[in-house]
């Protein structure tokens, strides 16, 4: 990113109502609410479910903490400028994102609440995120003694100052200081000016599972750090919990909790899929062609279907470019209305095939749920991730870009 960029990025001004009806066809401008009559790809957002969860999440805390809502990768697909506005009106105090150029985007909708960036400051970032950062009043995470001494020798040609937070690896094995160089690097952070310390924290790597014990030894260090640093006398937040962790260990909360996860509705690991959680977004397609496959006849790339008798079949315009893996192929059902639609044949990059042997009456033109919110369902996002072995963060993040996001409440 060039300087000439980041001025760019400086200068922009906050989001304007757009009245084109392609901007609010493709989910863009700020007005998105659903329109039934739009025959059209589109994942619905579910303002009421998504204030609902947070709901849920706080009421698992004692008075005080605060709310950090994790809208990094587009707010896991659904949107980050739809959802962003909506959890600063009184739901969120903080966000955080994976990085910079997130936080930037995410910046005109944020209401001035602070945002936290996870990639930490490292040796040989570019000045001019740097630049961005500090205008933004973004707290970066620090980690490093080579990214403190460099982000600094930048600040001394700037008199500026930037908001920072530590994280400590506690047991996880991945992004942070070693619990042994923790102090050291705190003292090494406090005596440089340009640098105010807002936070410290860490992440569990099982909070998820069954067994907490090694959740609970992640705790103990980290408490043990913030203990003999006495950092309880200062006005600088500790948190260490994800979703799991809000659900499952109410001795981590600390100053604040940091939900993704199960603020779009989901859980995963021990805690399971009952504690009240209702999931934010559904997607739906319409048939576009209606045509019959005679008995024997094949469909799609490599002839993997078999019609076994003359049938019906769609075709809807969602392929795995869109989101639909393609290791679902011949693998699950969708729904038309509460119809199941089995998936023949192999999703392509733009279009899936579907069986319409089970629905009344199938007219082009029909909407077809791809992902359904109600948990059970042939086509939710846990019964797909099960079936080709992965978590629902990855099917939520890989819904793409042309799937347009619209508020339905």
């Amino acid at each position: 990113m060039d300087s000439k960029k980041t001025q760019g990025l400086l200068s922009k001004p906050a989001a304007k109502p757009i009245n084109s009806p392609l901007e609010s066809l493709y989910g863009i401008g700020p007005l998105r609410l659903r329109d039934s009559s739009l025959k059209t790809v589109q994942a619905y957002i579910n303002r009421v479910n998504l204030k609902h969860n947070v709901e849920i999440l706080k009421k698992k805390c004692a008075a005080g903490v605060k709310f950090c809502a994790v809208v990094k990768a587009d707010a896991y697909g659904h949107n980050a400028r739809l959802l962003v506005p909506v959890l600063a009106g009184g739901y969120a105090d903080y966000f955080a994102v994976s990085n910079i150029e997130e936080a930037e985007r995410i910046y005109p909708f944020a209401k001035g609440k602070p945002i936290l960036v996870f990639a930490p400051l490292y040796e040989g970032i570019a000045p001019d995120l740097l630049q961005l950062a500090q205008a933004r009043g973004f707290h970066c995470t620090i980690c490093s003694p080579a990214g403190l001494r460099y982000v600094n020798d930048y600040m001394e040609t700037t008199s500026r100052s930037l908001p920072v937070q530590m994280k400590v690896d506690t047991g996880m094995g991945r992004v942070g200081c070693l619990a042994e160089e923790f102090e050291d690097l705190y003292h090494a952070i406090r005596e440089k000016k340009w640098f105010q310390i807002t936070g410290v924290y860490s992440h569990f790597a099982n909070a998820d599972d069954q067994d907490l014990s090694k959740a609970r030894q992640q705790a103990a260090v980290f408490s043990e750090l913030v203990t003999r640093l006495g950092l309880s006398q200062f006005p600088i937040l500790k948190h260490i919990s994800s979703t799991a962790a809000t659900m499952q260990l109410p001795e981590a909360h600390y100053d604040m909790i940091r939900c993704g996860i199960g603020m779009y509705g989901y859980t995963t690991g021990a805690y399971g899929q009952s504690c009240g959680l209702k999931p934010v977004m559904k997607v739906e397609a319409p048939l576009i062609q209606i045509k019959k496959l005679a008995a024997g006849q094949s469909c799609g790339y490599g002839g993997t279907y078999i019609a076994p008798n003359d049938m019906l079949i769609g075709l809807i315009p969602f392929g795995y470019a869109d989101g639909l893996f393609r290791s679902l192929s011949n693998r699950i059902s969708l729904k038309i209305g509460s119809y199941e639609a089995p998936v023949v044949g192999r999703i392509s990059m733009d279009l899936t095939m579907i069986d319409l042997s089970n629905v009344p009456h199938p007219a082009e033109g029909m909407m077809v749920t791809v992902i359904d919110d109600q948990p059970g369902s042939c086509c939710d996002i846990y019964h797909m991730a099960e079936q080709i072995g992965t978590i629902p963060y990855e099917i939520l993040i890989s819904i793409g870009s042309r799937v347009k996001r619209v508020i339905v409440n």
